[in-house]
């Protein structure tokens, strides 16, 4: 066992770090060791002199097993809901296929916000692997356990946002099977995206968010791409937690859940039945309004003046195919919109279909409009 130790230290010293911490006027070190498995066995990780509540400064790799350093720098968000302060943010080098070999560089996440910066990039693709607790937007709490998201970016030798959230996540499986059969990395990305948009069918059968899933983020405001994004991400968490009940292990849950969708989509870029069924019941079971609330209520917590996106734009509550804010019964299904006195009620929920009343007055509170009474 010692034999093979030294010889995989001999190799691999890159995951050994030192995170360096400025606490007030005093200076603290972290050092982190990670074995390998074996068989298996746990990784193993020693920590000396634990600093909290510091500024991160970075890590610097010590020879030349790590991959060569650059001047790249990777700035964004690490979203399922907004990761927590303190959550890892690692980059690896990855071959032509999308296989991930030496580790480049790491950071942690700065607020409660999920924001990182990831200095030292060298140019070419990379692997993030963020991994840490969140604010469960379906709860309004922190999560009870850390969940790890995934990421490939290109490193061009300056400054680009890489946010890393469930899309880049998910999506992360498709890419490498289409790099496997010889496709290049950005038409990889670009194509893994669209079919998992088109395969989750969140949204529409139409929709596109318009950017792609590096640029997507929570606190983007009240456009389509940060809602569908707010959408998606709320719509796995409301899977996990219908799976096992609001009182059961959600966070686990939904590792799992990330799990079997990433490689379900991976090799076609399709899901499964039952999988996308178990989808249309959470979105369905979602509470729209609630949900957007706990975001507000966390974000304004932390001093974020950022208008949260109106899932309404995305969410089909009904599934009838239409998200609710085109959806003239949207709670009712309707996919027909049929709607006989034109005054935008459709007529599935219209208290008064053979009367114009776009007000739906109903007085004595029957069901029926006054409209019609």
């Amino acid at each position: 066992m010692l034999g093979r130790w030294r010889n995989w230290w001999r190799i691999r010293r890159g995951p050994v770090r030192a995170f360096q911490y400025s606490v007030d006027s005093a200076d603290a070190t972290m050092v982190v060791m990670r074995r390998p498995r074996f068989g298996n066995g746990l990784v193993h990780v020693m920590a000396v002199t634990v600093a909290t509540g510091g500024c991160y400064e970075g890590l610097e790799p010590e020879d030349d097993d790590v991959a060569p350093r650059g001047d790249g720098v990777f700035v964004g968000y690490v979203h399922k809901g907004p990761f927590l302060v303190g959550a890892t943010v690692d980059a690896y080098r990855v071959d032509g296929r999308g296989n991930a070999g030496d580790w480049i560089s790491g950071a942690q996440t700065q607020n409660d916000l999920g924001e990182y910066r990831l200095p030292h990039l060298p140019g070419g693709f990379t692997e993030i692997r963020a991994r840490g607790f969140y604010f469960n937007e379906i709860t309004g709490i922190l999560s009870d356990s850390p969940i790890q998201l995934l990421a490939f970016a290109e490193g061009i030798g300056a400054e680009r946002p890489a946010n890393v959230n469930v899309l880049t996540h998910l999506a992360h499986g498709h890419i490498r099977a289409q790099l496997a059969e010889g496709v290049l990395f950005p038409l990889a990305i670009t194509s893994a995206e669209k079919h998992l948009v088109t395969a989750l069918d969140i949204g529409g059968p139409a929709f596109s968010p318009g950017v792609p899933a590096l640029e997507m983020t929570l606190l983007g405001g009240d456009n389509d791409a940060s809602a569908y994004l707010f959408a998606v991400s709320a719509v796995l968490v409301k899977a996990a937690e219908l799976r096992v009940g609001a009182d059961g292990p959600v966070d686990a849950t939904l590792t799992e859940l990330l799990a079997e969708l990433a490689a379900d989509l991976a090799p076609d870029g399709t899901f499964r039945a039952t999988a996308l069924a178990e989808l249309r019941l959470a979105e369905a079971a979602l509470d729209p309004d609630l949900v957007m609330a706990m975001l507000q209520d966390w974000l304004h917590t932390l001093g974020a003046e950022v208008d949260v996106p109106n899932l309404h734009r995305i969410i089909d509550s009904d599934v009838d195919g239409f998200a609710n804010v085109d959806d003239n019964c949207p709670r009712d299904a309707n996919s027909d919109q049929r709607d006989t006195e034109q005054d935008g009620i459709g007529d599935a929920c219209d208290n008064c279909p053979v009367v114009n009343n776009p007000g739906q007055e109903d007085a004595d509170a029957d069901g029926l409009g006054d409209a019609c009474e």
